[in-house]
């Protein structure tokens, strides 16, 4: 039976593809679109060939090869990890170490590799090999200055007599030449549930002369960085440990900038990590972060750094946060000031204060306006708009946002017996109402706009079950369905996330994998952030 496409390599210069389909590797010369096959083949049954990684001059690949032999007794099966090296001049396979992940470094005649969960570095003209550091997952960067891998710390802890380890994983760089600069790029944490998890352990063997004991892993659970071309960002597989409904995995980018942040910079980040819910990079750039900091609704959908200042030695950065809730129309507008203060890279948070709010919400059918949580203000009654705009029959509102800029109400109507959903917009000025846009069968779940009033992305579920985001620009009325730009993807699901200025960052979910992109709806550009 086919198995399919596996392991996918790019070339350094980017005119070569090699990819594996049914055990079997094979090159794709992308200029002339001439595929052949190399001498590199696993059975599919005790013989394995993975983890491909072109040499900085595209000349050579390495690769891992496993072969699996069975126990005595016949339980099981122990597993020999080699490194072999095919060269695409001669077609010859030598192999050249034991480990397995293998990366070349440029300018250098050596490469990194994983034995024994350790990073290990060979000089190839030598066959010296030095210990890096504890390790799994080894990448070079392109320009061979660093070395990206993921390194896991014990963490041991009692809990309410329960013996608990935890394997905290993250991702860590070291400098490819002395291996003396190592610099650990992501925050884990322990699982928010930790103390659920003791409890079952202590219910479980409450019976039991045997002591309690829990080894558990990390909130997250990192895998396979690598590294972009220009060597200043790292890609890695992201794995949420999440023991109610399932890990879920997602691609993470991480930048290196060699530039320190600046405090509104900081701020903004921040803010599209709590939208995002990245809560280990927002909880990075607080001094005193707290044990969680996302919730499920009101939950934040959109940000505006308004600017910044000092109040007498302490820098702020003023801003905006936006809350709403899926299907609800309730949105809210909070201008907060955060304290700034100086740390390695920049900047980092040190508290935050509120100093407005402005929430919107409909109660029996009527729009309200509340300023600092005083009593609400009527804007409109459903009697109040205009019957055309409204679908047939019973209906209720669904998702709503606000526009300071041109002081206009964006809110969605769906109609309960024929499921047409509208999108409409009030003015707070002038007191009308305008159609933005009708669909069938299916409802608007959540509304946002970017920063200057010129669009609005909206997801949309349909009764189908697809999930849609479209995009209006409100100065020509051009609806665009974000899905369409992609050509022979499979797309599982698609969301907007939130309005990087006048970018609109939004994540695809394809094969179990979550990526991120951005869009430019001026350019009607897609690019990688």
């Amino acid at each position: 039976m086919p198995i399919g496409v596996g392991d996918v390599a790019v070339s350094p210069d980017g005119k070569k593809l090699l990819y594996s389909l049914n055990y079997q590797y094979y090159i794709k010369d992308l200029s002339t679109d001439k595929t052949e096959k190399i001498r590199v083949t696993g059975n599919g049954l005790d013989i394995f060939y993975e983890s491909p990684f072109f040499s900085p001059d595209g000349n050579k690949i390495i690769f891992t090869k496993n072969v699996y032999t069975p126990r005595e007794g016949g339980h099981g099966f122990e597993k020999k990890a080699t490194l072999w090296e095919y060269d695409l001049k001669t077609s010859q396979l030598t192999e050249i170490a034991e480990g397995s992940y293998g990366s070349y470094v440029k300018n250098q005649n050596a490469i990194v590799f994983e034995k024994d969960n350790k990073i290990i570095y060979k000089d190839l003209k030598t066959g010296e090999e030095k210990t890096v550091d504890e390790g799994r997952f080894p990448s070079v960067s392109p320009d061979g200055n660093y070395i990206a891998y993921v390194k896991s710390e014990i963490k041991n802890s009692t809990i309410d007599g329960v013996e608990v380890t935890e394997h905290i994983s993250n991702v860590w760089v070291t400098d490819a030449v002395g291996f003396a600069t190592k610099k650990q790029v992501t925050e884990n944490f322990s699982k928010p549930n930790l103390k659920s998890l003791v409890e079952s352990v202590k219910e479980k063997n409450k019976n039991s002369p045997i002591k309690s004991d829990l080894v558990t892993g990390g909130e997250y659970g990192y895998y396979l960085p690598s590294w972009s071309n220009d060597s200043n960002s790292i890609y890695v597989l992201k794995n949420l440990n999440e023991d109610v409904r399932g890990n879920m995995m997602t691609l993470m980018k991480i930048d290196l900038s060699k530039e320190k942040l600046s405090a509104d910079y900081t701020v903004r980040r921040f803010l599209q990590a709590l939208i995002a819910r990245d809560d280990d990079f927002a909880k990075m750039l607080m001094k005193n972060p707290p044990s969680f900091l996302t919730i499920s609704n009101p939950h934040p959908v959109g940000y505006n750094i308004l600017g910044t200042g000092k109040e007498g030695e302490k820098t702020y950065v003023d801003a905006e946060l936006y809350m709403g809730y899926w299907g609800d129309t309730y949105y809210s507008i909070e201008k907060q000031r955060y304290y700034v203060t100086p740390s390695e890279n920049g900047y980092i948070i040190d508290s935050i204060k509120g100093l407005e709010t402005l929430e919107f919400y409909d109660k029996n059918n009527t729009f309200y306006e509340r300023i600092n949580r005083e009593k609400g203000k009527s804007l409109f009654r459903e009697t109040d708009i205009p019957k055309e705009y409204l679908p047939e029959g019973n209906f209720r509102f669904t998702a709503s946002a606000f526009d300071a800029k041109t002081n206009t109400l964006y809110f969605t109507v769906l109609g309960l017996d024929n499921r047409q959903s509208k999108l409409l917009s009030y003015n707070l000025d002038t007191k009308t109402f305008k159609l933005v846009n009708s669909i069938d069968n299916g409802a608007f779940a959540e509304l946002k706009l970017d920063g200057n009033g010129n669009f609005l992305a909206a997801n949309f579920f349909s009764d189908d079950g697809k999930q849609k985001v479209y995009l209006y620009n409100l100065k020509t009325g051009e609806k665009t369905d974000l899905e369409t730009l992609f050509k022979d993807t499979k797309i599982d699901e698609i969301e907007a996330n939130f309005w990087n200025q006048d970018k609109l960052m939004f994540k695809i979910s394809t094969y179990g994998i979550s990526l991120m992109y951005e869009y430019n709806p001026v350019k009607s550009q897609i690019s990688i952030p």
